[in-house]
């Protein structure tokens, strides 16, 4: 992201003007809007003309519009952008209150301007117009025929590279056009690398395959430099490290950055900081779940008692469109940051996405005419074990946009493995009311004093919660379903 100006007053209002360079520059800005934000930007209009006989005729123009922006929708594969939103400045071609979608490309750039520019949004900006925040991580997930060349961020994952080969079987007696044809395709894969990787800001280039592909690519690359005499695959051959993998999809990369002996290597990379911390909490919830705190109160008594050494947040909750809840999210970062805090800004639909690459195994599993005893087996042992992992902490709080992405990854596993699961939102009923049943039998656990009984001693007693994110949270909402039955 390049910056081209900036003029921010003293009540924080301003604008910026900013160049998207890179495809995880326009995820930056995707963060950046919010609605009722004013974006400036150049943009094709369809006008219509009239001429002097009364014919009427249409053409498209590029003008620069200022709309009030009302709607963001976000292309991933593209990398683009589409706003939407009403022109608030007077255009020759487009009348004042019209509505128009400006699309958002690398490249091109844009001003924004908002009333009040907060510290997260202004540390974004300086995140993406570092160059010392971009990629880091390449990997190579390759097979016989088939290879992926991605660049790995604290942000995202960027396929830049597919290169895809037909490779003949070993015939017996002749072995030549095989030899051949898996020789061009390294060749290719060679290429996409010194193309598409950055050797100045990459530390460290993964290539991952199962059997001896990565090996035998790697020779082949490392001799072909030395008959070329390629400098930047020799200056940068200590960079590259060889992983196993179970397949060449993208969807094996995952596996290769939880390696243990990865994560050694990639210790100084943005990517497994992102990574680790996720895991490191997952691990306390289970292990030590008196130091994990999840929901915004509790985190903000955590915050108060200065008790707080890593903060998990959403990248959601800062577009939200209520200002007063946004900056509340926005104060509690910078006093965990004052505190001497971490900040990690995680995406919330991480858990569905980590499931859906688990899908692609479960249906070559199917291919091979599993049988379905095996293919639920397999499920239960990898999807639902990623799905339903902490949902009492974080399926309650969830809107529903967000409760679709698991749904929809149950119902293919059940559309793959033709059998009947239960349904997200009776797990996680299930789930909650045998925590609780825990948690009222053990008198030592700190929530324990929260399931307290009425004089009737049939029901509980139910727990203030104004906040709607609060009064989903678990404790509140365990609390109603205990009840219920004898409301009914």
């Amino acid at each position: 992201m390049k910056l081209l100006s900036k003029m921010i007053e003293r009540d924080n209002s301003g604008q910026v003007t900013l160049m998207p360079e890179e495809a995880e520059d326009m995820w930056h800005t995707y963060n950046l809007l919010n609605v009722n934000d004013s974006l400036r930007a150049s943009t094709i209009r369809k006008v219509q003309t009239e001429s002097a006989t009364g014919s009427v005729g249409s053409n498209r123009v590029r003008t620069t519009l200022t709309i009030c922006v009302e709607n963001i929708d976000f292309d991933v594969q593209a990398c683009m952008l589409r706003v939407k939103g009403t022109n608030i400045q007077e255009n020759e071609y487009v009348k004042m209150g019209a509505y128009h979608t400006i699309e958002l490309e690398m490249n091109r750039k844009f001003t924004l301007a908002k009333k009040q520019w907060d510290s997260v949004v202004l540390e974004r900006i300086e995140q993406a117009c570092d160059p010392a925040q971009n990629a880091d991580v390449a990997a190579v997930v390759m097979q016989e025929g088939l290879a992926h060349i991605c660049l790995v961020t604290s942000c995202m994952t960027v396929l830049r590279a597919k290169v895809e080969s037909t490779i003949p079987r070993k015939r017996k007696g002749s072995c030549s056009q095989h030899d051949k044809a898996l020789e061009r395709f390294y060749e290719s894969v060679m290429q996409g690398i010194i193309r598409h990787i950055n050797f100045d800001v990459v530390k460290c280039v993964l290539i991952a395959s199962p059997g001896f592909v990565k090996e035998h690519f790697c020779n082949y690359m490392f001799d072909q430099a030395v008959k070329s005499d390629l400098r930047l695959i020799l200056d940068n051959r200590s960079k590259f490290l060889q992983v196993h993998s179970s397949s060449g999809h993208k969807y094996a990369l995952k596996e290769v950055l939880c390696d243990p002996n990865v994560t050694g290597r990639l210790a100084n990379t943005k990517a497994a900081g992102e990574v680790k911390a996720l895991e490191d909490f997952y691990k306390m919830l289970k292990q030590e779940p008196d130091r994990a705190f999840y929901g915004v109160k509790q985190v903000e008594k955590a915050n108060e008692a200065l008790a707080v050494e890593t903060l998990l947040i959403s990248d959601s909750l800062f577009r939200s469109q209520d200002i007063a809840q946004r900056n509340r999210y926005v104060k509690l970062v910078d006093s965990v940051r004052d505190n001497g805090g971490t900040i990690r800004s995680n995406h919330v639909n991480v858990t569905a996405k980590e499931a859906h690459k688990c899908l692609h195994f479960l249906r070559r599993l199917k291919e091979f005419s599993t049988s379905r005893l095996t293919l639920t087996y397999f499920y239960r042992c990898t999807i639902k074990s990623i799905l339903l992992g902490c949902i009492t902490a974080w399926y309650g709080n969830c809107s529903d946009r967000e409760h679709k992405k698991p749904w929809r990854v149950a119902d293919t596993t059940r559309h793959i493995t033709g059998t009947n699961l239960l349904s997200m939102n009776s797990t996680y009923t299930s789930h909650c009311l045998s925590k609780a049943a825990r948690l009222i039998k053990d008198p030592t656990h700190p929530g324990h004093s929260l399931f307290a009984s009425l004089p009737s001693s049939r029901r509980y007693k139910s727990l203030e919660a104004r906040p709607t994110r609060l009064k989903d949270s678990f404790y509140p909402a365990v609390i109603r379903l205990l009840n219920r039955p004898l409301v009914q």
